[in-house]
């Protein structure tokens, strides 16, 4: 036990003695690095010998160490025993370590600001960005405190330090980047070499060139953000004029020794343009770069990556924007000779590819142009449907008449002028069909012929994504007629007959051409589109968005033709002047109306819509005063004949609104143009036999019934009540109406 307690002791003596040579080289330290960073002192020499004592230290605390932990003398199984012992001796250990860990830091950080000064006073700038980087390495492992005995204050005072340093760096290398890169308008001076001389006082004799002043800021990571503004200088003083100007012309002229100028001046022999071509703006643009990455750059991919990071984008959008977009062709013609111009855009990038001007997997521009059937495509989708956008917004409501036989798709056409009755099946396709004669606006049939027109240049040099491409287009244009045309023009379809027709005529006329268009068009068309493309989905669509208007206006004449017979009353008392004229003059306002719709209506609508229409007005105000005069209870010997008179002569001036000209078209024979209004007013003849019945005697009457003349338009209740209220009653008025209920 003697020997282990020797041991021990002999352990503590040399930890003791490490602990005071520690605090000693630690005092030396500071002194040094205080006296180094807070008077300026030059000491580095005291560096080297202060660098090789905090050595020594670590070789023997080492030493301690090996004492502890080897066999066969080590006493760590003697420690162990205690274990108070062992935590305390484990414990001056680390903290030793620890404070010649902090000791070592500082002795770096001080020999690395001493190699600073040292690069910066040679002009070697690069070195010194290393040992700023190395400086901040070493320096964020110091302590924030006074742990592990650091001292506080010299702590400080080399954090301060080192930033001053970083600064000062940071400031002479972008006054020379501002010196070695000056822009004028249209004007770059480049300076690739500096002669030793900084603002007018000289500080080394090393020249310092450009790559190496880009070479430290990108070390210092302040490359990135000097780029940035670089880039927009160039953009706008250099790069713009180039693009935007197509008679520029570049120069690089030598200024002096290490110095030289791009210019970007005009060509005043060159004929001017709106736009450059492409070849030539690649032209002048590889020349550019060219110059950047090898004379600027001096061929440093790492400072070429970080340019084009924040330039090439917007280059090659003004590009596109101010020449690239402009060649896209706008007619179907001009496709095939595109290629060429995919071509040079694809060697342009190649070209600044090689120089590492610009990333291989920036492949913007050949994108763009490849695309350029898409482009096409959206161009003219956006010419077409802005032409198309201007015709349904114009206030232009001319017409024109159409006939089956002028329209393109027509049955005439497509069966080659044979009947288009199908053999065999009894379908007359003439109803379905052949497009009758009849008015629409001229703007829906410059919209028609617009859809023809895009379909005509499917197949001629366009590939099938262009092909899909146009025929969505031509869907478009009808789309945007039902989009724009109810809504636009909602207040004249509503409440202007004219204007309403017109738009059922133009919804109808459309969807006529929507029947055989894809029809016409599917041999143009290539595989699969050539059995897929139809339009035939959209005629539901165009039919019922005409017929709802067509429908809605006829339910607004009916109610306005209602009111004007309603003012006449229940029909009762016609023998007296005043009830006789007010219904006169209802009579009269219903008549006038009806002429000025078929004044209206008779050059607009195809004969049979005409005649339809008509008649079911026509009916209204008829059948309202055959069942007014049905309810009358009792109408006098005088009353009888006024209302006669009356429907006499209404029905006689009905009837010259069916003798008006019509649109028929020019082949119809004119004995087929006789109108049958019976056909077209349910209740004409009714209306006629109760003109009769009311000049009538009970006889006559009965010689109408037996002759079948009444059947189907009067029943038995109806008969009755009207043979009550116009005879007495007698017993032949009893025995008449036995014979008219058998």
């Amino acid at each position: 036990m003697g020997v282990e307690e020797e041991t021990i002791a002999s352990l503590h003596s040399a930890i003791i003695e490490l602990n005071r040579e520690i605090e000693d080289k630690k005092n030396k330290v500071f002194q040094t690095v205080d006296a180094r960073h807070i008077e300026f002192v030059r000491t580095f020499d005291q560096v080297s010998e202060l660098r090789g004592e905090v050595s020594a230290l670590s070789s023997s605390l080492q030493k301690i160490a090996d004492m502890i932990i080897k066999p066969p003398n080590g006493v760590k199984p003697v420690l162990e025993s205690t274990a108070a012992e062992y935590k305390k001796v484990t414990t001056e250990l680390e903290s030793l370590k620890s404070v010649i860990d902090i000791l070592k830091i500082l002795s770096e950080v001080h020999s690395a600001f001493t190699l600073f000064d040292k690069k910066v006073e040679a002009g070697e700038y690069c070195h010194a960005a290393y040992a700023i980087k190395d400086m901040e390495q070493h320096i964020e492992y110091l302590p924030k405190d006074n742990a592990h005995g650091a001292n506080t204050n010299v702590v400080k005072t080399v954090r301060k330090d080192f930033r001053l340093k970083k600064a000062q760096l940071r400031s002479r290398l972008e006054e020379m980047f501002a010196r070695a890169l000056q822009f004028k308008p249209n004007e770059l001076t480049v300076t690739r070499e500096f002669n030793g001389v900084y603002g007018q006082t000289p500080h080394h004799d090393n020249p310092s060139s450009l790559a190496d002043i880009l070479e430290a800021l990108r070390i210092l990571d302040l490359l990135e953000d000097k780029f940035k503004e670089f880039s927009h200088s160039l953009l706008v003083d250099i790069i713009q004029p180039i693009i935007q100007e197509p008679r520029s012309v570049v120069t690089v002229q030598p200024v002096r020794h290490n110095e030289f100028c791009i210019r970007i001046g005009l060509d005043s022999t060159a004929e001017a343009s709106s736009v450059s071509t492409p070849g030539a703006l690649f032209s002048k643009l590889t020349e550019l770069f060219t110059c950047l990455a090898e004379r600027i750059m001096d061929k440093n991919h790492d400072a070429l990556a970080l340019l084009s990071a924040s330039l090439w984008s917007k280059v090659a959008e003004m590009v596109i924007e101010s020449c690239l977009s402009r060649t896209i062709p706008e007619q179907t013609s001009q496709l095939k000779s595109y290629q060429h111009i995919v071509s040079e855009t694809e060697e342009f990038e190649l070209k600044l590819f090689s120089l590492g001007a610009v990333p291989e997997t920036q492949r913007v521009l050949s994108a763009y142009v490849r695309d350029y059937e898409s482009h096409f495509a959206h161009r003219r989708r956006a010419s077409v449907l802005e032409g198309a956008r201007a015709l349904l917004l114009s206030e232009d409501h001319n017409t024109v008449v159409v006939t089956d036989g002028t329209e393109r798709g027509s049955l005439s056409n497509l069966t080659g002028g044979k009947n288009g009755k199908k053999k065999g099946s009894g379908i007359d396709a003439e109803g379905f069909f052949r497009l009758p004669t009849c008015q629409v606006t001229v703007s829906t049939q410059k919209l028609v012929e617009m859809a023809h027109q895009t379909l005509q240049e499917v197949g001629s040099g366009v590939t099938p994504t262009g092909a899909l491409l146009l025929y969505r287009l031509s869907r478009d244009i009808f789309d945007l007629f039902r989009a724009l045309k109810p809504s636009v023009h909602a207040s004249h379809i509503e409440n202007v007959p004219h204007f309403c027709m017109l738009f059922h005529n133009d919804c109808m006329y459309i969807a006529h051409h929507l029947m055989t268009l894809g029809h016409q068009y599917r041999a143009r068309f290539p595989p699969p589109l050539n059995k897929t493309a139809t339009f035939v989905d959209m005629v539901p669509m165009f039919r019922d968005l005409g017929e709802q208007a067509f429908l809605k206006m006829m339910r607004k004449q009916r109610q306005q033709l209602l009111e004007f017979v309603g003012g006449a009353g229940d029909f009762t008392d016609m023998s007296d002047d005043g009830r006789f004229k007010k219904a006169e003059q209802s009579v009269n306002q219903v008549l006038h109306h009806l002429n000025q719709l078929a004044n209206v209506w008779k050059s607009v609508l195809p004969r049979d819509v005409f005649l339809q229409a008509m008649g079911q007005l026509v009916d209204v105000p008829l059948k309202f005063m055959c069942d007014s005069i049905q309810r009358i209870p009792d109408i006098s010997v005088h009353d009888a004949p006024a209302l006669k008179n009356l429907i006499e002569s209404m029905v006689m001036r009905m009837s010259n609104i069916f003798d008006v000209p019509l649109l028929v078209p020019e082949d119809v024979p004119a004995d087929s143009l006789k109108v049958a209004i019976p056909k077209y007013v349910p209740v004409w003849e009714k209306v006629q036999l109760l003109a009769e019945i009311l000049d009538a005697d009970l006889q006559g009457i009965l010689n109408m019934h037996s002759q079948g003349r009444l059947n189907g338009r009067f029943n038995y209740q109806e008969l009755r009540g009207l043979v009550l209220a116009l005879f007495a009653d007698t017993p032949h008025r009893a025995l008449s109406l036995k014979r008219l209920e058998s």
